[in-house]
């Protein structure tokens, strides 16, 4: 390049740097990357670190801790430890940029500037971090110097585009008190400037813990676990962020400015505080910063999040700021939101003003929608003033809407509530409250719905606001079951102030005792759960000295449930508990003569369900007959040798002519193979099938012997998969297991299990496709990390050699997760080199809400893959191109491809 060209470039890079738009970068800015204080080049690729100084100084291929392939933008870190003080540890200008992780990695950086940004690595375009070998990671430690100050952003990990990790990060930043510091810290951030299609996909784990304590500065600095301009998330791996601050606003994962969706697969955990003035050592006039601390906030014009992973929310604001003080588990601030969860989220929110979860500011129609589990608490220790603590609020879920329109809006806010789905809330005071009763039953609410409208009365002919549950759900307000509805109210007392407000919660009405006056109080503690489903009968004759027995089926694996049996005088009337008789069995006394006697049965606590089955006698209790003219009862004995089984009987002593119930239930893997029942004589008596593992006969005029036995079962014959104890016959995955064990496309784990659960590998994909094809002569792998002797040598080269695979520069990543996007790609590739139809009909992709997340090399063989029907949603909308795929799965997968493409 000339001298004059080198002149104009400058001229023209410090152009575009006043541009909003700092991605874009030269092909000669690409070609190097800084690290530590060493430029590394084409010519000079390798580099070693010396107690965290880099050096290229007698490194090589085969002896090097850091490796720059310009070619491909990769930097590889092979147990490097870099360290850094003023300067970025890496800092690159480059549209992509990947960091290959091998063995334990650690930077650490120090800023002792003031009023500078600074991260320890930083790049202008999108950032991708590989494990090239397993239990690889990479540690970013931060500090700041305790005699500088800055006003500027301090972070780990700084990209202008998106970050896509699929390794295993751990980010420390720490802050001490001298330092002066009022502006953002945080582990990532990222997406300044342009919206990403998802700018964060996790299918690893990062790990963050941001410190802040600061006490030189009122405003205090916000701090982040993550921080996202503007993009969405999608995450299937594992986010666990923890923050603190003394002075500012406090989030583990915060995203601004986006109408991307968030989509949440794996694991969330944030914990975040707010100390505010009640940290040691901060004097009144700084202590006003610590407005808010939530675990997970985004704030855009229009917000959809999904759920379908597992969500671990702490929030907690210490208070005493002074201000208005928020403490918030799951935040959606938008125009118009949208939070749809079908997996687990568990929020809790401590102090000041808290919600469990809260959809707020929002102007336009605002939906959550539970199909799977919420679990909530939220406290307050009230509001400081300076001079006192007075109440505040504590709320569970809390979707607020103002209406400043002159004119009606039909929007509505609504809390859905799907069948099967549970959610339990509790709220109540904490700490000192000058008021602890006005605290808790004026201002903790389990659920409230809000709609303000400022204007003349609007008139509703609808709801603006509702609660809408399923049928089969239950509600449990303050710890008992009511059967009552939701209220929906119009608080008049606003309308003086031009508000007109309509709420909707569960909660109970109070007559007021001294004018009996009637108003409404939310209840501070909700439960809502599904209906106990399932059946009950009692078995045994109704008689005094007689057993009864109930007898349920249909009840849900795995929960436990509990017996209360009761009398009355007649079987529609009143039922009262019976002292003690609380098992599944209940002999009768002579307290129960001409009684009707029920039977109750209800989950335990913590089962997941509510409700309760019933069961009562047909008749009353009788008294036996005695004297000359009375009928004798005669003895039932069960062989005390039966194996791999039970079998219970009702009565165990019965009159000739009466019904008795056998009871029969065989252990896992077993089945009942002869049940007989014999009298004094040897005589089989006929026995009834009454289902469900349930026999009766008819009691003869002596004693009877009850003999049973059961046997394992085999499927071996005709189920392939018969001998995996982790591969239920049930399952929708079953028959795609068999069918893979069958042609010898895959095999267990072990000799006892399948793991259908599991992620496959690259390599393992590679054998699948390279046994169907009937493992032809292949040449060597030509990759790094593909040993010649390796088991799955051939299949990668056989499969690399035809055009099927591909890797990452020189390695392959064998034991790299292969993603659903991945897995498609690969059997396109392979359809079209065997010459199957690739060009099958149908909408693609479209309508998916994640089909803009689709790695565009991927985007053609995705459409295919679902208009062929190998690859479906996985509900909610969702198509989860970047997940894992599962070992049941691809066996899915595979068999619908070779029914019906390889036909």
């Amino acid at each position: 390049m000339k001298k004059w060209q080198r002149s104009l470039l400058a001229v023209l890079s410090f152009c575009l740097c006043l541009l909003p738009m700092t991605v874009s970068a030269t092909e000669e800015d690409g070609e190097s990357i800084s690290v530590g204080n060493v430029t590394l080049t084409p010519e000079t690729e390798y580099a070693k670190t010396d107690m965290g100084t880099v050096t290229t100084e007698g490194a090589t291929q085969e002896d090097y801790n850091i490796r720059w392939e310009a070619s491909s933008a990769t930097l590889t870190l092979n147990g490097a430890e870099i360290s850094a003080e003023d300067i970025s540890a890496i800092q690159a200008d480059i549209e992509k940029l990947t960091i290959s992780l091998i063995g334990e990695n650690r930077i650490s950086s120090k800023n002792t500037q003031e009023n500078v940004e600074f991260f320890a690595i930083q790049n202008s375009g999108e950032i991708e971090f590989l494990e090239s070998e397993e239990d690889s990671s990479l540690t970013i430690s931060v500090s700041q110097a305790a005699e500088s100050g800055s006003t500027e952003k301090i972070s780990g990990i700084y990209t202008g585009a998106g970050l896509v990790n699929n390794a295993t990060l751990f980010i420390e930043i720490s802050v001490p008190s001298q330092a002066g510091y009022s502006d953002t810290i945080a582990g990532i951030i990222g997406g300044e400037y342009e919206e990403q299609s998802a700018f964060l996909k996790n299918t690893g784990k990062i790990t963050a813990e941001i410190q802040n304590q600061s006490l030189t500065t009122w405003s205090g600095a916000d701090v982040y676990g993550i921080l996202i301009y503007s993009g969405g998330m999608e995450n299937s791996g594992e986010l666990d962020l923890t923050v603190s601050t003394v002075n500012g606003d406090a989030y583990g994962l915060r995203g601004t400015s986006t109408s991307v969706p968030w989509q949440n697969n794996g694991l969330i955990r944030s914990d975040v505080v707010a100390y505010g003035g009640n940290y040691e050592g901060v004097s009144e006039e700084l202590h006003k910063g610590s407005n808010h601390a939530c675990a997970v906030s985004v704030v855009s014009d229009q917000m959809e999040m999904t759920n379908a992973g597992t969500m671990e929310l702490t929030a907690k604001n210490a208070g005493n700021n002074l201000t208005a003080e928020y403490a918030i588990g799951l935040e959606l601030d938008s125009s118009s939101s949208v939070l749809n969860n079908t997996g687990t989220i568990h929020c809790r929110a401590y102090d000041a003003y808290t919600w469990g979860i809260y959809l707020s500011n929002l102007t336009d129609n605002a939906t959550l929608t539970n199909s799977g589990s919420i679990t909530i608490e939220a406290t307050t220790d009230g509001q400081s003033d300076g001079e006192q603590i007075g109440p505040a609020c504590a709320t569970g879920i809390g979707i607020n809407m103002d209406n400043f329109e002159t004119d009606p809006v039909p929007v509505r806010t609504e809390l859905v509530l799907e069948p099967g789905s549970s959610l339990s809330i509790s709220t109540h005071a904490a700490g000192d409250v000058d008021s602890p009763e006005e605290v808790t039953y004026m201002y903790c609410q389990a659920i409230q719905l809000q709609k303000i409208y400022y204007g003349g009365d609007p008139q509703y002919d609808e709801k603006p606001q509702e609660i809408m549950l399923a049928d089969d759900l239950i509600i449990l307000k303050d710890g008992e079951y009511d059967g009552g509805a939701p209220l929906t109210e119009f608080l008049e007392d606003y309308i003086d102030l031009g508000m007109y407000v309509y709420i909707n919660t569960i909660g109970n009405y109070f007559t007021n005792p001294e004018d009996g006056s009637v108003y409404s109080v939310p209840s501070k503690t909700v439960t809502i759960l599904p209906s106990l489903t399932g059946n009950v009968v009692i078995s045994g004759t109704a008689e005094i000295g007689q057993t009864l027995v109930a007898e349920t089926s249909g009840i849900p694996d795995n929960i436990s449930v509990s017996y209360q049996w009761q009398s009355g005088d007649t079987a529609d009337g009143m039922f009262y508990d019976i002292s003690g008789a609380t098992e599944a069995a209940y002999m009768m006394t002579n307290e129960d003569a001409g009684k009707y006697i029920r039977v109750v049965v209800t989950p335990v606590a913590g089962s997941g369900y509510a409700g309760r089955l019933s069961a009562t006698t047909e008749t009353g209790v009788s008294t036996p007959s005695s004297g000359g003219g009375g009928s004798s009862s005669y003895s039932i004995s069960v062989d005390k040798n039966i194996e791999n089984g039970t079998v219970t009987v009702s009565p165990r002593s019965a009159s000739s002519g009466r019904t008795v119930t056998i009871t029969v239930k065989a252990d896992e893997g077993y089945e009942l193979d002869e049940l007989t029942v014999t009298d004094k004589n040897g005589d089989e008596i006929e026995l009834t099938d009454k289902g469900d593992g349930r026999y009766t006969f008819k009691m003869p005029r002596s004693k009877v012997t009850i003999e049973a036995s059961f046997v394992e079962i085999d499927h071996q014959d005709t189920c392939p998969s018969a001998g995996f104890r982790d591969v239920d016959e049930d399952a929708w995955y079953h028959e795609a297991v068999d069918y893979a064990l069958d042609n010898g496309l895959m095999s267990g784990v072990s000799s006892r299990e399948f793991a259908p659960g599991s992620t496959l590998t690259r390599a393992m994909v590679a054998q699948m496709l390279y046994s169907l094809e009937g493992k032809p002569a292949a040449g060597s792998a030509d990759f790094a990390d593909v040993a010649e002797d390796a088991w799955y040598a051939d299949a990668i080269s056989w499969a690399a050699g035809e055009g099927i695979v591909s890797g990452y520069g020189d390695t392959f990543g064998p034991n790299d997760p292969i993603t659903r996007e991945q897995l498609a790609a690969i059997l396109y590739r392979y359809a079209q080199n065997e010459g199957y139809k690739t060009s099958q009909s149908g909408k693609g992709t479209e309508g998916y809400l994640d089909a803009s997340s689709i790695s565009s090399y991927a985007v053609k063989a995705m459409d295919w893959a679902v208009n062929a029907g190998l690859l479906s949603g996985k509900g909610n909308g969702i198509l989860a191109p970047t997940a894992g795929a599962t070992r049941a799965e691809v066996a899915q997968i595979f068999m619908n491809f070779c029914e019906n493409i390889a036909k």
